[in-house]
């Protein structure tokens, strides 16, 4: 439960009798904050709802004397001994419909002024016997003096206006809840987590070519949930581009890929603590042009690419929690020219709602293929021709980006062969489980291929270098548009492995 105001505080701009809040808002709990300051003689008592009828009893001991009681009074009174004197007093409320209102408070009392004088205190408990939620506290002087400037009346609770009440917050807005250590993000309309609720949301990019278009052992991360640039999180074991990336939510690894040959090295980091890979295993080829997976929380499956420079129809997975070398799943179907049948392919976008998983688009030895191949995670088997294709006929190497339990997939950008291979700045998407062609979603600030993204927190966020310069772009999954900004890698690439978790 968390504290938040609620009504209006009064703090008075010149002396006066009477504190009032007459907008509190429904809770459960609640606790009131006041501070009076003595001018000639001021004793506070306490009414709810401006209810004149007899309906507190009370009960009360003053400096740690014996108890005294009153019953069927008006109001309540915090003080019972000297009234000319500043006071302090915390009182909690418990309102709960249908019941009476139970109240307990302590006063502290200035008493006389210097260290020579302690102050005094009352300690107090009351029930109002009114049935209903309270509305409204008044806090009156009875005394013949007056409450002096400044003194307050202030009220929170555990109801009544919530940050998540608040106009103006910026979607994706993250906070941290101190007690839980868990992070929520606002989604426009709630506050909301993802996966083990314990998420700090990250998106790791590892990998690529650099803008010399050397092989690249970087590792980066971003917070995906905020926009800005890129942190260092540690190195790969070894450089390399075109790995596969994927993650069970907590740990990511990164299998194969191309240096000056082709590898079957799969490494490993845990999300949360940035640090150097460690060795995972191996996969059973060496395997590049492979960076799109499908994930579970409990496997990564990588498809298809070129295994030491031949198309691969292979199908490879692991069992994320355990580290050790990839098991083989099944095999790729992919369309060679006009024939059906197993054969190789890479440059497949990689998209899984966690049950699911689908391959698309590839660059065969036959030419292009848009298909949409399909495989059931936990299971193991060939993949499945879906028979829906890609935004369009001939296009590979997209970027996938979904989250498990989501309903769409992203695809950013890719190459569209009319002759030679040519970079879109297309951004398409499928519902998942994919039942239809993809469509368009909008476009991206330039044509990129070869490109990384990670998702979490209801948005998709895609990396690449284009030249010399890095382009980092987000899009809300739920809605259609062009992509925004998000910021800069600590060093620009493509080509690498992107994957997530919390």
């Amino acid at each position: 439960m968390a504290w938040v105001k609620n009504g209006t505080p009064n703090t008075l701009s010149g002396s006066g009798d009477a504190l009032t809040i007459s907008d509190l808002t429904e809770a459960n709990f609640r606790q009131f904050l006041i501070h009076t300051i003595d001018s000639g003689g001021s004793r506070p008592t306490l009414n709810y709802d401006n209810d004149t009828g007899t309906k507190y009893a009370i009960r009360y001991s003053g400096d740690g004397g014996a108890d005294t009681t009153q019953v069927s009074k008006t109001v309540n009174s915090f003080i019972h001994a000297s009234s000319d004197s500043d006071n302090l007093i915390v009182a909690y409320c418990c309102n709960i419909s249908g019941e009476e209102v139970l109240n307990m408070s302590f006063c502290c009392q200035h008493n006389a002024t210097g260290a020579g004088n302690a102050p005094r205190r009352v300690e107090n408990v009351w029930k109002f016997t009114d049935t209903t939620q309270i509305t409204r506290i008044d806090l009156t002087n009875t005394d013949t003096g007056d409450f002096d400037t400044n003194s307050n009346l202030s009220c929170i609770g555990d109801g009544g206006t919530k940050v998540s009440d608040l106009a103006n917050i910026p979607v994706n807005t993250i906070y941290e809840e101190i007690d839980t250590a868990k992070y929520k993000w606002w989604d426009g309309s709630e506050w909301k987590m993802d996966g083990t609720e314990a998420g700090i949301f990250r998106g790791i990019f590892a990998g690529g070519y650099d803008a010399s278009n050397d092989y690249s052992g970087v590792i980066d991360y971003i917070t995906i949930p905020t926009t800005g640039n890129a942190t260092d999180f540690g190195d790969l074991s070894v450089t390399r581009a075109w790995a596969g990336g994927g993650s069970n939510g907590t740990r990511g690894v990164f299998m194969g890929g191309k240096n000056a040959s082709y590898l079957n090295t799969i490494d490993y980091v845990t999300i949360t603590t940035p640090s150097n890979a460690t060795d995972f295993g191996n996969l059973n080829n060496n395997m590049g042009y492979a960076n799109e997976t499908a994930c579970s929380d409990t496997r990564v499956v990588q498809a298809g690419g070129l295994l030491d420079g031949e198309y691969s129809e292979v199908i490879d997975y692991v069992t994320t929690a355990t580290a050790g070398s990839a098991s083989t799943f099944g095999v790729i179907q992919v369309q060679s020219g006009s024939s059906p049948g197993f054969r190789g392919g890479y440059g497949f976008c990689g998209l899984s709602n966690g049950t699911k998983g689908y391959f698309g688009g590839c660059r065969t030895n036959g030419g292009m293929n848009p298909s949409w191949m399909s495989i059931t995670i936990a299971t193991t088997g060939n993949a499945v021709d879906t028979n829906y294709d890609l935004q369009h006929s001939n296009m590979w190497g997209g970027a996938g980006a979904s989250e498990q339990g989501g309903s769409r997939g992203i695809i950013f950008g890719g190459y569209r062969h009319t002759g030679t291979n040519a970079s879109i700045n297309d951004i398409s998407y499928v519902s998942l489980p994919i039942s239809a062609h993809a469509v368009d979603f909008g476009d991206l600030s330039a044509a990129i291929s070869d490109g990384m993204a990670v998702v979490g927190n209801g948005r998709a966020v895609f990396s690449h270098k284009d030249l010399t310069s890095d382009i980092s772009q987000y899009v809300t999954i739920a809605t259609t548009g062009n992509a925004v900004d998000f910021g800069t890698l600590t060093e620009a690439r493509s080509a690498g492995a992107g994957t997530e978790g919390f």
